[in-house]
């Protein structure tokens, strides 16, 4: 049984791992971890969101928006994000039809 799942479960994971979305999203990301300028404005990002969680200071949240706005328009960045989305849509997937199998498996119809 356990060996069945595992093989399974590792099914699964090379079906996403293999997945031109998932090939391309680490591509991409790896081109971003090489731009210094997406490094810094994501480590501020971060920087900001942590203070503005602690001060919800207007200044904080005007200043994350504006940083955000110039990540956001990066093309690479974009590109990572969308790629980004499109793994996570399959993951969401993968997690509602395990979700609706189990589901049917402990209320079975009668």
């Amino acid at each position: 049984m356990e060996k069945k799942l595992s093989k399974a479960i590792s099914e699964v994971v090379t079906s996403i791992t293999d997945s031109n979305e998932f090939k391309e999203c680490i591509r991409i990301k790896k081109k971003m971890e090489q731009s210094s300028e997406i490094k810094e404005l994501v480590d501020t990002v971060k920087k900001l969101q942590k203070e503005y969680v602690r001060t919800e200071a207007i200044e904080v949240k005007q200043e994350l928006d504006m940083v955000q706005e110039r990540l956001n328009s990066i093309p690479l960045y974009i590109s990572y994000q969308e790629k980004l989305a499109d793994v996570n849509r399959k993951l969401e997937f993968i997690k509602d039809e395990l979700n609706e199998y189990f589901y049917k498996v402990v209320n079975p119809k009668k």
